[in-house]
């Protein structure tokens, strides 16, 4: 199980698809971006990416979840707008469970 923190401070969430990155410009992440970065990729392989390529999982392994159609769901609960971030959380940490991530996060 790959361990992934997040940090609210630089989470990139609730704001809709339209400008959601693993790494944006300004450093900010969705929470698919901080897998990445535990999986130990770099800020110049995830920039500006929307989601996980199978480029990655070739140098990541940790991330071969990402091949399960269900975390495509991971997407979805960090983008969706109306959602308070307490039930965000858990939701990305449930899914996060079946698909080998345990997700935590931090202030």
């Amino acid at each position: 199980m790959l361990k992934v923190v997040v940090d609210r401070q630089k989470w990139y969430r609730g704001q809709g698809p339209k400008e959601s990155k693993l790494l944006r410009t300004d450093g900010q992440m969705c929470c698919v971006g901080f897998a990445c970065k535990a999986a130990r990729l770099t800020d110049a392989q995830i920039e500006d990416w929307a989601t996980v390529q199978e480029k990655f999982i070739k140098k990541a392994p940790a991330l071969s979840g990402f091949l399960d159609n269900r975390a495509a769901g991971l997407y979805s609960m960090n983008d969706t707008k109306h959602l308070p971030d307490p039930i965000r959380e858990q939701q990305i940490y449930e899914l996060g469970q079946q698909i080998g991530l345990d997700f935590s996060f931090v202030d």
